[in-house]
């Protein structure tokens, strides 16, 4: 059964996110993380969470503060915020179950490490293609001349959308070094990445998953994209077969 439910982040802001209710509840809950410019309505999101449904997780995906139906402008977020959104329903499903695993996809995946490392509030950790390192820049030199001339950058979106970014974005990710924060990481972490991934690198992900120091499994599953090619069969077994392990 699915439902729309809202909380609200430390600031305030009101979050919207579809619940998924199974007949009978594990004791862990499961909470998924959109990547950039997505939506918890994108992508194999949605199927993921019916899955992990079918198999008695109650889970819980999402839209970031800015994203999505959430509250807030996309232009003023960073990732501080998004860490923050996270604890928020982390702390929501918490009055429902006792242990939380969280699955973050691409940018997802990378806040979800952020928040882990601030907070250590949930149990195990599920990367999807984790924006530990982009294969190419999404932004050219002459974006980053408008963000110097203008503090912000516009953009369209993989969906056609319109978007600005300011200049707080960009200097917030830049401080984050995901392979110091892999040192530090003593969750539970599966890692999954699409052999043809031609977002984020392979080669960083391996080398953040070799720093580990925590009981983890690395799946490359060859021929995928860095959406699974929007299908979320193959996650679903790995992921359930993950929880049942560690």
């Amino acid at each position: 059964m699915e439902e729309k439910v809202y909380f609200r982040n430390s600031e305030g802001l009101k979050l919207v996110g579809i619940l998924h209710v199974p007949k009978s509840k594990r004791e862990e809950g499961v909470i998924i993380c959109h990547g950039f410019t997505g939506s918890k309505d994108k992508n194999f999101i949605p199927e993921l969470a019916k899955s992990l449904e079918e198999n008695d997780f109650l889970t819980l995906r999402f839209d970031f503060s800015g994203n999505g139906e959430s509250e807030g402008s996309f232009e003023d977020r960073t990732y501080l915020d998004y860490v923050e959104d996270l604890k928020s329903a982390i702390d929501y499903l918490r009055n429902e179950v006792e242990k939380v695993c969280v699955i973050g996809h691409s940018m997802g995946g990378n806040i979800a490490i952020l928040e882990y490392s601030k907070y250590k509030n949930f149990n195990h950790l599920v990367l999807l293609a984790p924006g530990i390192k982009l294969t190419k820049k999404l932004f050219t030199e002459e974006d980053m001349k408008e963000l110097e001339q203008r503090g912000c950058i516009e953009f369209t979106d993989s969906w056609g959308g319109k978007r600005r970014l300011r200049r707080k974005y960009f200097e917030v990710r830049r401080k984050c070094d995901f392979l110091k924060e892999a040192e530090n990481l003593d969750v539970p972490t599966l890692l999954v990445i699409g052999g043809r991934d031609g977002v984020v690198s392979v080669e960083k992900c391996e080398e953040f998953y070799r720093l580990i120091n925590a009981p983890k499994r690395l799946e490359i599953l060859e021929g995928e994209n860095h959406v699974f090619h929007n299908k979320a069969d193959k996650l679903s077994k790995i992921i359930l077969e993950f929880l049942e392990t560690f």
